[in-house]
């Protein structure tokens, strides 16, 4: 074990145990994960858990801990409400003073949620939340004209706009995966909102549920994932900021039951679709995004890059699929068009040079 056990820790990132640790074989983990019950009706007793990390970290192994919160299926009142949020904001001060103080230099980070990218599957939608999903309605569109335009869904007053009845359909299921995602995330940043720098917050997210690339991608792409370290399940794309979680290693690290190590593609993707800042309800217009992905991928690798970060994520790339792009974008298409980048569009930017995305598909097709 001892001999593994170096070896693993030479890893530059971490791979990280998730399941029952008695017993378990943990040949190429260098870290393991530590539940921690921290729910509302918790007594908060982690002395066997405190006694199991000693135990590893005397072999080597740094540590995860899993702390369950509830979040957010299992809180019976409103995020907004005070006294759950200090329940909560106890258990983490109980963990900085019985655990971390002794534990800090072992610790990789602490797993705050665990559940599905859907968060809207189980969101409760109490009187506050139904307030406040009107309320992100009104800074998002312009009036229900727009709503109706945008989200392919009539919806006449945006004040009384009904979750329950947005989720018959799927462009409105698309809308409440986005309102319920920022809101969990704002909700993740106060929870984490006394973390030192240095201790990092996992976020542990399947996407199972969610077959679209373009979608998962859409909904993953919020700035405040960046200061997170999320672990992804059976996304449909690698993601290079993230860990790979039970389905498949990526280059940043694993964590999960089985042991896998990254398998390093052959050959690198030298092309890139853009997937745009402003979030796609229509479901159609989702569809768009994703037969262009499938179709390129037939015949070579390709890399989904954020218009968010579109300068930082082109590296690399020699070709870039836009099908649609906010203005400011278009001057930076300029600029990857100058350094001998080619653009390829659906529809005409009026870039200074631009090619035909059905003539590129075609070419595809006939190589």
């Amino acid at each position: 074990m001892e001999t593994i056990q170096k070896e693993a820790s030479s890893h530059a990132f971490p791979h990280i145990y998730l399941g029952s640790i008695e017993s378990s074989k943990l040949d190429g983990f260098n870290a393991v994960s530590i539940y921690l019950d921290a729910r509302l009706d918790s007594d908060l007793n982690w002395e066997k858990q405190i006694e199991l990390a000693n135990s590893y970290r005397k072999k080597g192994f740094k540590i995860l801990w899993e702390m369950h919160f509830g979040l957010f299926k299992e809180l019976h009142l409103p995020l907004s409400d005070t006294s759950q949020y200090r329940s909560l904001n106890l258990a983490i001060d109980y963990f900085f003073e019985s655990i971390l103080k002794n534990f800090e230099s072992d610790t990789v980070g602490i797993a705050i949620f665990k559940g599905s990218l859907d968060f809207s599957h189980d969101w409760l939608w109490e009187v506050d939340q139904v307030l406040n999903f009107r309320g992100w309605l009104s800074d998002n569109f312009r009036d229900h004209h727009s709503f109706t335009n945008q989200v392919g869904t009539i919806c006449n007053n945006l004040l009384e706009a009904d979750p329950n009845e947005l989720a018959k359909n799927e462009n409105g299921k698309n809308l409440l995966r986005f309102y319920c995602v920022r809101a969990a995330v704002d909700y993740f940043a106060l929870l984490t909102s006394r973390f030192e720098s240095d201790l990092l917050p996992y976020l542990l997210i399947d996407a199972t549920s969610l077959k679209s690339s373009a979608h998962v991608f859409q909904l993953l792409d919020q700035e405040d994932f960046e200061f997170i370290q999320l672990a992804l399940k059976n996304a449909p794309f690698e993601s290079h900021n993230a860990l790979g979680w039970e389905s498949n290693p990526f280059v940043s690290g694993y964590i999960g039951k089985e042991h896998k190590t990254y398998q390093k593609p052959h050959i690198e993707a030298q092309v890139g679709i853009v997937i745009p800042i402003s979030p796609i309800f229509d479901c159609k217009e989702i569809a768009k995004y994703d037969i262009v992905i499938e179709k390129i991928k037939l015949h070579k690798p390709i890399k989904l890059i954020s218009e968010r970060n579109i300068t930082v994520d082109w590296q690399g790339l020699e070709e870039l699929i836009v099908l649609d792009v906010e203005q400011d974008s278009k001057r930076k298409l300029e600029g990857f068009i100058a350094a001998g980048g080619e653009v390829i569009t659906d529809n005409k930017l009026n870039l200074s040079l631009e090619s035909p995305l059905k003539n590129y598909l075609k070419s595809l097709e006939k190589s």
